[in-house]
């Protein structure tokens, strides 16, 4: 568990230097994330499909109003260029379906940086359950067309959340986007099971309580990778860094 308490820890110390440079990544997952387990450190990459905070370059553009350098100039070229590319090739793009939150399959337009922390969850979840294909949503093939291919996997989907996380969970994270639960179907024979029974390893409450609030349907109340990261799960860690 202690390998993977620090890739985790590692992934989301990545998100958290994203986020401060005002960058959505919205392709996370194993293989853009270059980690070296005897050093315990990895790098973020793959930045093909990330996006610019617009709040954030607004802030950088009244900066530069006020402190100009031509260092802060260039930075503020390079992120307006950046989101012209972005707005030409379109905001809704897509990563890689495995490792995609509910907002993104159903493509909000309000996406943010919470959007990177559930593939964090869904990696947490490979690891514990020792499986790539968490969810058999996305194994499914079919010969219909890709819209009804779409519309079941999101119903199968929201199923195996609901039995994950339990049906008011989800209900609350499809009405944050703007999915009438009228319209989902009915999961009252779901019940919500303990994750760590579906662990083939040992996890704890802390492991546990973290997995579901990377998860968090809802995406404004997701947990944030600062916050994460100053979890009770990663204490461990903490408590090694401030000794050394």
């Amino acid at each position: 568990m202690e390998d993977i308490r620090y890739y985790l820890y590692s992934l989301l110390k990545g998100l958290s230097k994203l986020k401060g440079l005002g960058i959505y990544h919205r392709d996370i997952k194993p293989s853009n994330f270059l980690y070296n387990p005897s050093q315990q450190y990895g790098i973020i990459t793959d930045f093909g499909l990330s996006e610019i905070d617009q709040d954030y370059l607004a802030e950088l553009e009244a900066r530069g109003k006020h402190e100009p350098t031509e260092k802060l100039s260039t930075r503020v070229q390079l992120y307006r260029e950046v989101a012209r590319m972005n707005s030409s090739s379109g905001r809704l793009k897509f990563g890689t379906e495995l490792y995609m939150p509910l907002e993104t399959l159903l493509k909000w337009e309000k996406q943010s940086y919470s959007s990177d922390v559930w593939p964090v969850g869904v990696i947490f979840l490979q690891f514990i359950m020792k499986k790539f294909y968490v969810f058999n949503s996305f194994l499914e093939r079919t010969d219909c067309s890709e819209l009804k291919r779409n519309e079941r996997r999101i119903v199968t989907f929201l199923m195996e959340l609901a039995s994950l996380f339990g049906n008011d969970k989800v209900k609350e994270g499809c009405e944050c986007l703007g999915v009438k639960v009228a319209q989902l179907p009915e999961a009252s024979e779901t019940q919500n099971i303990s994750i760590r029974n579906l662990s083939c390893i040992e996890l704890d409450e802390h492991g546990e309580d973290l997995l579901r609030r990377l998860m968090d349907v809802n995406p404004r109340k997701r947990i944030t990778a600062d916050e994460a990261l100053r979890h009770e799960f990663f204490r461990s860690i903490r408590n090694r860094k401030k000794k050394q």
